[in-house]
């Protein structure tokens, strides 16, 4: 089967190359001449993007990925800080209450029971 449409294949380049020889200056003109108008279309149709687009395209999205990463690294800092405020602020008012001074002696070991209170849960 192969070997068949290889001889189909050539037999019908032969006759091509043929039909193509034998065409006269008059007509072998306005084929050419179509063919350039079609390729003048061609041409006004495409989009032309100068060179210089793509590397600064390239730079833009590194700067936004870079701004974002930023943002999101100081919006998480943001928040641990805030953690951290809060946390101050409640050990403030407990020492500013004067109340149960004594729990506070041991709380080194409060701290340790609420650490292995968060790995149980």
């Amino acid at each position: 089967m192969d070997e068949q449409s290889a001889r189909l294949e050539q037999r019908a380049r032969e006759l091509f190359d043929d039909s193509a020889a034998a065409l006269d200056a008059r007509t072998l003109s306005r084929l050419n001449r179509a063919r350039q108008a079609a390729l003048d279309v061609a041409r006004k149709d495409r989009v032309v993007i100068p060179r210089w687009l793509l590397p600064a395209s390239s730079v833009a999205a590194l700067a936004l990925v870079a701004a974002i990463t930023f943002q999101h690294v100081r919006m998480s800092s943001h928040d641990e800080l805030g953690a951290q405020a809060s946390s101050a602020m409640e050990d403030m008012e407990i020492m500013a209450s004067n109340e149960d001074l004594d729990l506070l002696q041991d709380v080194d070991f409060y701290d340790s029971l609420d650490a292995t209170e968060d790995e149980v849960s």
